[in-house]
């Protein structure tokens, strides 16, 4: 090696064999160290390239003292990846790895080796320096060894550019020696290999197969059984395909016609429902994220993506879903797979807070064109795979284009919107109750009453969250109600499993279910029993608490509940929320945004109105809805339905609730109009159901307002109650007669 020293001087004679060497002195003046008297250099080294020089040097002299002296020197420095490349490329890789394996320079030069080999993956991007590695296979044998021993370091990020290499006929590098350095590099390169094979290059794909071939296990084919059977596929695509799964299932490449067709399509669909199921586990870094390799078709090589596991997820159900698309023959089950993982894929694009896009060329627009067999499995996969949003969008779609036909059915279970109501996540019981309403059903049904009970629910979210506490001790579910209320809870408190139960069913905020494992009135399996068999609190997570010496003894009992679990006591917020995050993670729908809230309510109001105003509450009873109605009336936007829709319930609740409304001083003055009106209306098709309190409240009113709209509305109101000749009379004596006759 030659080495250009200007700047340094030898301080004597150096004896390197039985011959002396006069080493020549230079121009400059030596510098002083705390070792220049040991040293025979006259000046030290400056730049990292220099103190490297000046390691590979001291270790010829066997001065090792020295040269760990400067190595230790250059780990200490923290070199820039630049300045650790610069090094690599001027002294080259055989010589790095020679000084990591000097034991007197261990462990220095192992950890110099081994920031040279971060620098170079983190930099692997940069083909030039890919380039120059794969230069040194045309070196000496050793130089060939340490280039595949560089590129097996680097890993999958070296990929990119050998893949290049692969598919670029005009490339100067050896097609089957570059699939035998892939193939050297282990498996940890396959993800690369895998993206690559959606290049739709015949020769880049058989290359590429040739070293998945040699790489994968048996419980990595998946990807290849397309790429062997897909009609699409070139011949010499289909035979490497055959000839991989052969020698990796059979150990030869000989016994290819073991490899056939049968069973190839579910085999892929098998996949594609693992896969968006989510059933599938994958390697993730220190984010929690994956990485995807995906072909990139400008710049022909593969590139990564870091997505999290559930958009790996989603990405590979689709992928999987539309290959077993691809293959021969029209199969419902395969187009209904498909259309589950585009719509959840979509779902998931736009996430929980957007709403699903529509017209042309969108996946829902997609669903109203492909049929009721479709749809109707379609919404069956989505909901099986846990894809709630993609199951909310099916069962819209499926409204739009079906009739009430969909409810005419053998089974109770068979519907797809009778099982929607009865489906644990409320967007889907939602969902359900709108598109049966949509539908619009001349006859009652099974679970019809659900529909009106999903809609009082969204008449009754506020958006807060409600954590109900079931404990026969007020003190001990106190404490821990408060400990989850500092997580963003509304607490409440009840001391029997039947009461909870009552008001889990009635409310539309609660979004915790805590459950001391003493319940009373029912104890807890009843207790639990019933909240999993009531549609209405299904969903919810259950999370039985107590000591710990109790937690082995409900083992069984939580385990064989969904979403419950066991908390230990505490009436601290920071043990529990330890406790119950994971959970909760995994076990709690995405709360709604304030903007969807609304339009669920005025959809919810809409549907309720369409019933009263349509006469169909012989199918659908409006009854359980009153309270809801009545609470809706503050709202400006839901005021005017809730009152119409409440003019409509025959009970003596509404109209109370009507009264109240007329009555109550803070209502906008058209809403209270229109309450007085349809009180009287309710009077009059009902007979008089309101006690004497709110008939005085509302003559009086009639006497005091200065509202012309209002006072008129009573004055018809206080005509419907009937009253008596005197009472008329005196009336007629207060009004007052114009002086002047009329001059017009």
């Amino acid at each position: 090696m030659s080495r250009p020293w200007t700047k340094w001087v030898l301080a004597g004679i150096v004896v390197l064999s039985t011959n002396a060497i006069i080493l020549l002195q230079a121009q400059d003046k030596p510098t002083e160290s705390a070792d220049s008297e040991d040293s025979p250099l006259a000046v030290e080294p400056k730049t990292p390239e220099d103190q490297f020089e000046a390691v590979t040097l001291m270790t010829e002299l066997g001065r090792f003292d020295l040269a760990k002296k400067y190595l230790q020197a250059l780990v200490d420095s923290k070199l820039s990846d630049k300045e650790l490349l610069a090094i690599r490329d001027r002294f080259g890789t055989v010589e790095l790895f020679r000084l990591s394996r000097t034991k007197p320079l261990q462990p220095a030069s192992q950890t110099f080796m081994e920031m040279v080999n971060e620098a170079s993956r983190r930099n692997a991007h940069d083909p030039a320096r890919i380039d120059r590695i794969l230069a040194d296979l045309d070196k000496s044998p050793r130089e060939r060894e340490m280039a595949i021993l560089e590129l097996r370091n680097i890993g999958i990020a070296a990929m990119p550019r050998l893949i290049q290499h692969l598919g670029n006929p005009d490339s100067d590098q050896d097609r089957d020696r570059l699939v035998y350095i892939i193939t050297k590099m282990g498996r940890p390169v396959l993800p690369a290999l895998f993206g690559a094979l959606d290049s739709h290059q015949p020769m880049l794909q058989t290359a590429v197969l040739e070293a998945i071939g040699f790489l994968a296990q048996s419980d990595m084919i998946d990807p290849l059984w397309y790429f062997a059977f897909g009609e699409e596929e070139p011949p010499s695509v289909q035979a490497a395909a055959r000839v991989a799964l052969a020698r990796i299932l059979f150990g030869t490449a000989e016994k290819t016609k073991y490899i056939t067709a049968h069973g190839a399509q579910d085999r892929i669909m098998n996949s594609a429902f693992a896969y968006l199921g989510n059933k599938r586990s994958w390697p993730v870094d220190d984010e929690g994220r994956v990485t995807l390799w995906k072909w990139d078709t400008k710049q022909a090589t593969v590139k990564s993506y870091s997505v999290t596991p559930a958009a790996a997820n989603i990405d590979s159900a689709v992928r999987y879903a539309s290959e077993a698309l691809k293959l021969p023959g029209e199969n419902r089950e395969v187009q209904a797979l498909f259309l589950s993982a585009v719509l959840a894929d979509t779902a998931y694009r736009v996430g929980w807070k957007e709403s699903m896009p529509t017209g042309p060329g969108t996946s829902f627009n997609l669903a109203l064109t492909s049929g009721l067999d479709v749809l109707s499995r379609s919404i069956e996969i989505s909901l099986e795979a846990g894809q709630i949003r993609a199951a909310e969008a099916a069962i819209a779609a499926i409204s739009l284009v079906g009739n009430d036909n969909l409810l005419k059915t053998d089974s109770d279970d068979s519907s797809v919107f009778i099982r929607g109501l009865n489906h644990p996540s409320r967007r889907i019981q939602f969902a359900a109750a709108a598109g049966i309403l949509q539908l619009d059903p001349e006859q009652s049904f099974r679970f019809a009453g659900r529909v009106v009970e999903v809609l009082t629910q969204a008449l009754n979210d506020d958006g807060s969250r409600r954590v109900l506490v079931i404990d026969p001790n007020n003190a001990r579910g106190t404490s821990i109600a408060s400990a989850v209320g500092e997580m963003g809870y509304n607490q409440q408190t009840v001391a029997t499993g039947k009461e909870g139960f009552e008001q889990a069913a009635k409310r539309g905020d609660v979004a915790l279910v805590l459950m001391h494992l003493n319940c009373v009135d029912w104890d807890l399996p009843q207790t639990i029993a019933n909240f999993r068999a009531d549609a209405r609190t299904a969903g919810l997570p259950i999370v039985v608490y107590g000591p710990t010496f109790m937690e082995n003894e409900l083992k069984t009992t939580v385990q064989r509940t969904s979403r419950c679990m066991y908390l230990i006591f505490s009436d601290k917020r920071k043990d529990v929320e330890r406790q119950l995050a994971p959970f909760l993670a995994v076990n709690s729908e995405p709360t709604l945004t304030a903007a969807q809230r609304a339009n669920r309510a005025e959809a919810a109001i809409y549907w309720l109105a369409q019933i009263a105003q349509g006469n169909r509450s012989d199918i659908f009873d409006l009854a359980p809805a009153t309270e809801a109605l009545f609470n809706a009336i503050r709202n400006p936007a839901l005021a005017p339905e809730a009152v119409s829709t409440l003019a409509k319930i025959p009970t003596n609740e509404s109209q109370i609730y009507l009264a109240e409304a007329a009555v109550a001083s803070k209502q906008r003055s058209e809403i209270r109009r229109q309450a007085v009106l349809s009180l009287a209306y309710h009077i009059q098709k009902h007979g008089l159901l309101i006690g004497d309190e709110l008939i005085v409240e509302l003559k009086s009113l009639w006497k005091k307002t200065e509202d012309p709209e209002v006072q008129t509305a009573l004055s018809s109101l206080v005509g419907s109650l009937k009253p008596s000749p005197a009472m008329t009379e005196t009336r007629m004596h207060t009004y007052t007669i114009p002086a002047l006759p009329a001059e017009n």
